[in-house]
């Protein structure tokens, strides 16, 4: 059976790698910004990408580009520069805060039987207003919500980063994952993986000068 997923606010397509990982068929994406979209159509290119302001964009029309009517997973990670501590000191409303509840929106329209949202810890706290909203409106849709706070290193990434996540099932549970490592290794988990853990065993990176040596590189600040 193949599970059908849909991306937005795809970025450069790191989220997708992951749904094709666990399985999944993603079949349509939807990204703004140009460097972004550019990106995921390098990373992703057999998959139906529209470069679009998410608010225009249907639930009819990810269905188009899926070409069913089923949509098992609606995937995505909202902006989070206003829900972040690194804003914190400022004091204004970002606009694009309100963008959380286009999935709800899109959800009303596709009804898929799952939907995972992620997004940075601030959005339980600082933008918890708008994601008691969301969780109330998928639930009158029939979606039963789970959320909390996972760290990415107790699953295996090399880096210690703190994720906000919402799980939804449409008249069915989805727990969080259990974690496979932890910082110790305690009660038989892995410990922790580092960047030597995940790079060391590939070869020295080799320096612009040398790089130059041989040709090919076109000048660059390297920003």
């Amino acid at each position: 059976m193949t599970l059908r997923a849909v991306d937005v606010f795809a970025g450069g397509g790191g989220l997708t790698v992951g749904m094709k990982r666990a399985g999944f068929e993603v079949v349509a994406a939807v990204e703004i910004e140009s460097n972004a979209y550019s990106t995921y159509r390098a990373n992703h290119p057999e998959i139906h990408i529209l470069k679009q302001d998410l608010t225009t964009v249907s639930g009819a029309d990810l269905k188009d580009l899926a070409g069913s009517e089923q949509i098992d997973l609606l995937a995505g990670c909202p902006p989070c520069q206003g829900f972040t501590s690194l804003t914190s000191k400022y004091k204004r409303i970002d606009a694009r805060n309100n963008l959380v509840l286009e999935m709800s929106r899109l959800a009303e329209e596709i009804l898929p039987r799952a939907i995972m949202m992620e997004n940075v810890p601030g959005l339980a706290k600082k933008g918890k207003n708008l994601c008691d909203e969301l969780e109330e409106q998928l639930q009158q849709l029939g979606y039963l919500c789970t959320q909390g706070i996972l760290q990415v290193a107790d699953f295996g990434v090399p880096q210690r980063r703190r994720r906000f996540v919402l799980l939804a099932g449409l008249g069915f549970k989805i727990d969080l994952p259990q974690p496979t490592h932890s910082r110790t290794g305690k009660n038989g988990l892995l410990t922790w993986r580092t960047v030597r853990d995940a790079i060391g065993h590939m070869k020295e990176p080799m320096k612009f000068v040398e790089a130059k040596k041989q040709g090919g590189i076109e000048k660059s600040d390297w920003h």
